[in-house]
């Protein structure tokens, strides 16, 4: 199929390379970013936050040119690679929580919930401060047992409270 002079073959060859499709995704959401603003005088925090990440991605592509970083660009780019599966089964659990978090609504919106779950993914366990007033009646039982064999955990691990 030909569109002008340009085929689909050659955009697939050129989004066939991952720096490719890192520059394509910047630069159409940067042009989305200016659009809307234009539209609306309003940018998305979100959106930019995203563009300007894959804009940082970019700058990675040209660090290649030089010869002591193109090693380490290239294994930087394997170790995203490697751990795609990992992050595809994490981003899927995440969400799975975080569907649970806020069909409950214990955490009053769902950017709320997705905040909270990946900080209680992190570790954090005292979300009672960011917890709607129900949904914090049902965590402190689970909040004042942690607080009560934390102690206990520690010391049969070897380590010592003091």
């Amino acid at each position: 199929m030909q569109l002008g002079g340009f085929g689909i073959a050659p955009l697939r060859r050129y989004l066939s390379r991952g720096w490719n499709v890192i520059d394509a995704g910047a630069l159409i959401l940067m042009h989305c970013l200016c659009l809307a603003w234009l539209a609306t005088g309003i940018i998305n925090a979100e959106t930019a936050a995203i563009a300007g990440l894959l804009a940082f991605a970019k700058l990675l592509s040209y660090l290649r040119a030089f010869k002591p970083l193109a090693s380490l660009v290239a294994v930087l780019g394997e170790v995203a690679k490697d751990s795609a599966p990992f992050l595809l089964i994490l981003l899927v659990a995440l969400l799975g929580f975080t569907t649970a978090f806020n069909a409950l609504g214990m955490f009053g919106s769902a950017s709320m919930a997705l905040y909270s779950t990946f900080m209680l993914g992190l570790g954090e366990l005292f979300l009672e401060v960011r917890l709607q007033p129900t949904a914090a009646a049902a965590w402190r039982p689970c909040l004042i047992a942690h607080s009560h064999t934390a102690p206990f955990l520690s010391l049969a691990a070897g380590r010592h409270v003091h």
